[in-house]
């Protein structure tokens, strides 16, 4: 039903669907190739069902962040300047987290 909803480009361009993502918009053949096999095929919306109900609790994904840092290869993080869904204290907090990054920030997109 989601991806039927998401038929409409209106709706597709509201800040809570993915209105957010692109600063011009997603192209509407591009947008609809995204959602044509959740529309058409019943074992990808079966995984995403699952995926959805099993998204783990917070704990573990704090646990699985810190398990990173371990991590002492370089690490590059590419961020989008005017990212509406992530700001930009999120992209610097997750290069701290690590000892070896770089940030390289990106203008005019999301």
């Amino acid at each position: 039903m989601t991806a039927q909803l998401l038929r409409p480009r209106w709706i597709r361009h509201l800040p809570m669907t993915f209105g957010g993502m692109s600063a011009k918009g997603v192209p509407n053949d591009v947008f609809m190739s995204w959602i044509h096999p959740l529309r058409h095929d019943r074992s990808i919306r079966r995984d995403l069902d699952k995926c959805l109900r099993n998204v783990p609790k917070k704990r573990p994904l704090l646990e699985w962040a810190d398990q990173q840092r371990s991590f002492d290869g370089p690490v590059l993080v590419v961020w989008a300047r005017d990212d509406k869904l992530m700001s930009a204290a999120h992209a610097e907090r997750l290069a701290q987290h690590f000892d070896n990054s770089q940030l390289v920030w990106i203008d005019h997109i999301r």
